[in-house]
């Protein structure tokens, strides 16, 4: 993994795509059907490495030789890295150049405690929107995918369905700069999901909480649902970062 590991190298789009059981960027970039600008194309795909720790903490992060391999000039390049310098995922070092940054505990433990407000904030909220069935259908069926995928040795399926119903949950708020804010704090967590995959098995109640919480949104009970996901939240911030701790892991 990558915590606390400090691993360096160029980062390179390597020449044989699967070496990372990955596309390689050249291939992400010329999908069909992605749309965008080369910036913006360069900056999803480098976030969705460093977001699923195929890009350590620490690796060095080499524009030229990334703008070479995709046959691109390196402006792009440039200006997705600063666009993730300013969102923190990456770092510029004084005459070593830019590393993919690291995430402390505190950080992380920031990073979740925000989170945890925006959630039960939206969880209030949705609650008192009288959402209809059609409305809840992306949370539920994330919560059936999860079951579906917990017999699955790999976790990972599992964690992206997790995700996608805590994401709904930050859309079923109704309000924008929640959900946008949100969003942006859990795409910066998501390495620690990851990494915390591999120190402790998947939480053995978390269907029947996500839910159970579904069913009080749909019937209107506000404060029965910001008790029981402020209850989840707060014991899940307590697993998460015990896990890391227990491990010896101070930044990933």
């Amino acid at each position: 993994g990558a915590a606390g590991s400090g691993r360096a190298g160029a980062l390179t789009a390597p020449a044989d795509g699967q070496a990372r059981g990955e596309g390689t960027m050249a291939n992400h970039l010329a999908a069909p059907g992605y749309g965008g600008s080369l910036v913006a194309r360069a900056y999803d795909w480098l976030k969705s490495e460093i977001m699923a720790d195929r890009l350590a903490a620490g690796q060095t992060i080499d524009d030229q030789a990334i703008a070479a391999d995709l046959g691109l000039s390196r402006t792009p390049v440039r200006e997705a890295i600063q666009m993730l310098r300013v969102e923190g995922f990456v770092e510029v070092i004084p005459r070593k150049g830019t590393r993919v940054a690291q995430i402390t505990l505190d950080d992380l433990r920031e990073v979740y405690q925000a989170i945890t407000a925006l959630e039960i904030e939206s969880v209030v909220l949705a609650a008192s929107r009288k959402l209809n069935a059609a409305e809840l259908a992306p949370v539920r069926q994330a919560v059936a995918d999860m079951v579906a995928a917990r017999p699955l040795s790999d976790p990972a399926e599992w964690i992206k369905c997790d995700e996608r119903f805590h994401r709904g949950l930050l859309t079923l708020s109704g309000n924008r700069r929640i959900e946008q804010i949100g969003l942006g704090l859990r795409d910066y967590a998501q390495r620690a999901h990851i990494v915390a995959s591999r120190l402790r098995p998947i939480p053995p109640a978390s269907e029947k909480a996500h839910g159970e919480l579904i069913e009080l949104i749909a019937k209107g009970k506000v404060e029965e649902a910001r008790r029981r996901h402020s209850e989840q939240r707060r014991s899940g911030e307590v697993a998460l970062i015990g896990a890391m701790e227990r491990a010896g892991i101070r930044a990933l």
